[in-house]
């Protein structure tokens, strides 16, 4: 069972990140990225857990089998091509980002040899569309407020397609890794009396990680942004952990993200 103890070091942890995006001035990438450090040294110090249950609850032991390679190479060709391409421009914000996709695509592999069919049911198909839905629906109101449409057009659904395929990869390594692999492992145990209020709370940590990067001129908005990202990101991020929950990887949780950050994508640019 969790312990305030576990509660604690999770809001450290969010806490760090969000003082070290503020007071370095990080772009979004960039915030991202540091994010892959502090997520190892929090699962091997503070959890003293192997990295390979951040991407497979119950995983012992990182091992793929030939298979899984084969799958892992036909999924880095987008992402490698990409490289390729964005290499000589030395952005190293994207290129970073980039190699975190490389990464996403063997670990999507090792969690995809691990998956059990059996584990796909009912609440993980209803966790993960009420979070998908949850996250339109959020993204379809924005649109609306702003005077653009919350519909996506023909020519930008290959656009969107592969966003959500380089998405997919990158929530291995990035952002979802840490707030379910990591932060909602920490602090729910399978029987735990109270899952919906450790999945409030990790939602919120995920809702107020938000700030550093959204434009916030003074003490009266963050007043005013940091209560609305908290309720925003539990629309989303309850389901989230339940999806991450009841299928015991983070295959699930990723394409609802991923999803979720395409759209975004091709509605609001």
């Amino acid at each position: 069972m969790a312990t305030l103890r576990n509660y604690i070091e999770a809001a450290s942890f969010t806490l760090i990140w969000i003082a070290a995006g503020g007071l370095l001035h990080l772009n979004s990438n960039d915030y991202l990225l540091l994010g892959v450090p502090l997520v190892v040294v929090f699962q091997l110090l503070v959890r003293q857990q192997p990295l390979c249950k951040l991407w497979v609850r119950d995983a012992q032991s990182f091992s793929i089998s030939w298979r899984g390679v084969m799958l892992a190479l036909g999924l880095l060709i987008v992402p490698v091509y990409d490289l390729a391409t964005l290499a000589p421009t030395r952005n190293w914000s994207v290129i970073l980002w980039l190699v975190c996709c490389l990464g996403g695509a063997v670990l999507v592999a090792f969690a995809g040899c691990r998956l059990q069919w059996d584990s796909i049911t009912k609440s993980v198909v209803l966790s993960f569309a009420t979070a998908v839905l949850m996250g339109c629906a959020l993204m379809s109101i924005t649109a609306l407020a702003q005077g653009r449409s919350p519909s996506v057009s023909s020519f930008q659904v290959l656009p969107l397609l592969k966003q959500f395929y380089l998405y997919f990869l990158v929530c291995f390594t990035l952002e979802e890794v840490v707030f379910r692999g990591a932060l909602d492992s920490h602090v729910y145990r399978t029987g735990d009396k109270r899952p919906w209020a450790s999945a409030f709370f990790v939602s919120a940590l995920w809702g107020l990680w938000h700030l550093p990067i959204l434009p916030i001129p003074n003490l009266t908005a963050l007043l005013t942004v940091a209560p609305a990202v908290v309720v925003m990101h539990a629309l989303v991020g309850i389901p989230l952990s339940f999806c991450w929950r009841n299928g015991g990887t983070l295959l699930f949780p990723a394409a609802a993200q991923a999803l979720m950050d395409a759209y975004r994508n091709a509605i609001l640019g």
